[in-house]
């Protein structure tokens, strides 16, 4: 007979010892301490767990929770993150021509690109891009591929 709890204790305990044991004889390494005690919950996760889960999307979400916890400039793009971000540099892109930063859930211009329509128009650095035509722009969906994309 298999429990439904039974995953659950097991990933709990298998956790607690194992940080318990990386905790005691690794201190004065915390980041493979850390490194370890990472790989080893994913990998008991993957074990254990009573559904499947997708260990690239777990891991993913623990990135970009880590960097939430930095500060507000810090952010994980990923691979299509990466190419959408880098196209106005390698080939034609029409945009209104600011270079801006995301600070949590809020599209902020960092500089207008001189010359360009942002400039003629009197955006300044610090201003915020809070509505794109008559669309929120800002909250959770606000990435730099949506902020691309508009």
């Amino acid at each position: 007979m298999k429990y439904k709890f039974f995953p659950a204790i097991v990933i709990f305990i298998s956790i607690f010892i194992l940080g318990n044991s990386i905790t005691a004889t690794a201190q004065k390494n915390n980041f493979e301490s850390d490194t370890k005690k990472m790989a080893a919950a994913l990998q008991i996760i993957d074990l254990f767990y009573v559904d499947t889960v997708s260990n690239n999307k777990l891991v993913e979400t623990a990135i970009i929770n880590m960097l939430k916890e930095l500060d507000p400039h810090s952010s994980y793009m990923d691979l299509k993150e990466i190419k959408e971000a880098n196209e106005p540099l390698q080939g034609n892109f029409e945009g209104i021509g600011v270079q801006f930063s995301l600070v949590k859930d809020t599209i902020m211009v960092v500089t207008p690109t001189q010359g360009g329509p942002s400039e003629k128009l009197g955006i300044m650095p610090g201003d915020r891009i809070v509505k794109i035509d008559n669309e929120d722009a800002t909250g959770s969906k606000i990435n730099n591929a949506w902020v691309f994309k508009h």
